[in-house]
């Protein structure tokens, strides 16, 4: 019984560091598998102090803040426009802007080190960041 008990335990903390071991990983550069004019539709710099830098194939760019929240990247910034609430008289003279489903945010689910976008109708598998 105490053999039983001992293996227990033991099989209790190796799922334990199964689960926690098991967190998103995210990398320092992500780029579209998707091109345009031979260059990725964008490019995704993330830095460690939790700031991004997003670049698109025009040369474009857009910085703000990142968070992990389990396994969604969430990217921050004041240059993402909601797509349902722009104005082509007003936002579209406006430079190092991009437009998204959600005001001023962007989330990606890390699936197996790619980057999808994840919309109100639920994951893009298209042009995802790898």
């Amino acid at each position: 019984i105490q053999h039983y008990k001992t293996m227990k335990k033991f099989s209790f903390i190796i799922i334990l560091f199964i689960i926690l071991s098991c967190k998103s990983n995210i990398k320092s550069i992500y780029q579209s598998n998707c091109f345009l004019y031979g260059k990725p539709e964008y490019i995704l710099k993330i830095n460690e102090n939790g700031k991004f830098h997003f670049r698109s194939f025009l040369d474009d760019t857009i910085n703000g803040n990142w968070t992990l929240s389990k396994d969604t990247l969430i990217l921050d910034s004041e240059y993402f426009i909601e797509a349902s609430s722009f104005d082509i008289e007003k936002d579209s003279i406006l430079k190092n802007i991009k437009y998204t489903e959600f005001d001023k945010q962007e989330k990606y689910l890390i699936k197996r080190s790619k980057l999808f976008l994840i919309t109100k109708k639920g994951i893009s598998k298209e042009c995802y960041l790898k």
